[in-house]
């Protein structure tokens, strides 16, 4: 394959048998912004810009591809594609790949339920999340009968349904959550509820065929932790527990 010299990253919307590049790296069709978005043609948010530095320095050509989450696991088994991002030891399609390499943390997401302000410590009473996302068991000071829960595209819908008092709660990453409320100039209008539960995801770069890299990357990193912590300060992800 040919290099590319000057490691740029960008979303091909081809086959993967078409992508010339050093590395193919298949990333979730969707907007997650601000830890990643494939959605605006070129990848853009925290993880793509964090492959993009580590690019830059090793000279690697990377290609950032989406796919849908199901299909980018089966495409690197059969090695269309070289890694997964993000990616996580305890996810059950990662546990199903026998002989998966794993990157060193890269950044952790927390999860949890978001409210409006008046009905912050009541029982949840109707939910919306991305279909897909596994829910935590919802203590009972917090149900009120069986939960009403909705299963949207993506987060924008559920935040969405929200906003219009179609339901009380919404499960999503909170990296996500503070992004839409400054987009919507909508400071304190959400709260964050711990109590009635939260899941902190740890991110991963992941491959079958290249452990070489990995250990590539886990060094960069390593050796440059003030790049990482400004990319993470400049996309707000990974260290903020609360909502503006």
């Amino acid at each position: 394959m040919n290099r590319l010299i000057n490691a740029v990253i960008v979303v091909c919307l081809c086959l993967p048998a078409a992508v010339n590049a050093d590395f193919l790296i298949a990333m979730p069709e969707g907007d997650y912004f601000p830890q990643y978005d494939t959605t605006q043609g070129d990848a853009r948010g925290f993880l793509p810009e964090v492959i993009a530095a580590f690019a830059k320095t090793s000279g690697q050509g990377f290609i950032i591809q989406p796919f849908p989450i199901k299909r980018y696991q089966r495409l690197l088994k059969s090695g269309q594609v070289d890694f997964i991002l993000p990616s996580n030891p305890l996810w059950t399609d990662a546990r199903n790949l026998n002989g998966l390499h794993f990157s060193a943390v890269i950044m952790i997401s927390r999860s949890g339920f978001v409210r409006k302000r008046a009905n912050k410590g009541t029982p949840v009473r109707a939910l919306a999340t991305v279909s897909g996302y596994t829910l935590p068991k919802i203590p009972k000071q917090y149900r009120h009968g069986n939960v009403e829960t909705h299963r949207t595209v993506n987060t924008f819908a559920s935040l969405e349904m929200l906003r219009a008092n179609r339901v009380d709660s919404v499960y999503a990453h909170l990296d996500y959550v503070r992004s839409w409320l400054r987009n919507n100039q909508l400071k304190g209008y959400l709260v964050f509820e711990p109590d009635i539960g939260y899941d902190n995801f740890s991110y991963h770069l992941a491959t079958l065929q290249h452990p070489d890299i990995i250990a590539q990357f886990d060094q960069w990193m390593g050796q440059n932790p003030n790049l990482i912590k400004s990319l993470k300060t400049k996309y707000h992800v990974g260290s903020e527990s609360l909502l503006e």
